[in-house]
Order: C-alpha cells, then structure tokens, then sequence
C-alpha cells in the first residue's frame, strides 16, 4: 500500500521489524484545535532540518506513547511561544506502520488512506 509521504528509496523504510498493528493511544504535538492535516506531516515534509542521519525517522510522523512526553515538546519555548498543543490519538491497524522505541517515541510512516480526523480522540489538558 502507498505511503502518505515520500520515503527513502534507498533505505527500508519503513524499516523491518515496522508493525501495521492498531496505535490504541498516542500522543501528538499539534497548532490546531482540532488538528488538521499539516499537524501530522513528517518534520522531512515539513521542511525541517534532519537531526542526525536517521532519514527514515526523520520521514516519519513523531508520536509518543505517554502523555507527559508530548506535554514536555509542548511546553518547550519554541513550540510553546507557536500555540503548541497536545492531542490524543487512536490509530486503527492498516492505517500505517510503525516502530516503537524504549523511550516510547513512536515513528508511524502513514499510509495515503490515513484519515487523521477519525484518528482524533481529544486535546489534552496541560
């Protein structure tokens, strides 16, 4: 299935041990209440410099599993002086792929089928 993004050609990507299983909460930073589209395009989209070499992650759309973690972006003074806020997601199986790391950073890699208006559960409070 196609992605949403254009993805390295060159690597895996999404790497191997990505799963298409359901995402039941997550945790995004976002400027829009409700978010839009752009609120999930990949920082590589968005124009954004790549930290570090990983190129497929830097492709990917940054997701956290705890709340606490998007709330710390968030609050960061850069996003923070932008209107960042934090919503709650729930991604249903065959919506992408994905990896998770010990830190609980997800990288999610959208396919074009991705609707993020019904993966929206709520803004959180912080």
């Amino acid at each position: 299935m196609p992605f949403k993004e254009d993805l390295p050609v060159h690597l895996v990507c999404p790497p191997e041990d990505a799963v298409e299983d359901k995402i039941a909460e997550a945790f995004r930073m976002v400027y829009t209440n409700p978010p839009i589209d752009k609120d999930f395009l990949s920082k590589k989209a968005l124009g954004e410099a790549m930290l570090g070499d990983d190129e497929c992650g830097h492709a990917s759309c940054s997701l956290n599993a705890k709340a606490l973690n998007a709330i710390r972006l968030a609050q960061m003074p850069k996003p923070r002086e932008k209107g960042a806020m934090v919503a709650k997601v729930s991604i249903p199986a065959g919506s992408g792929k994905w990896t998770m790391s010990k830190k609980k950073h997800i990288h999610f890699w959208m396919y074009d089928t991705f609707d993020h208006t019904a993966a929206f559960v709520e803004m959180v409070d912080f």
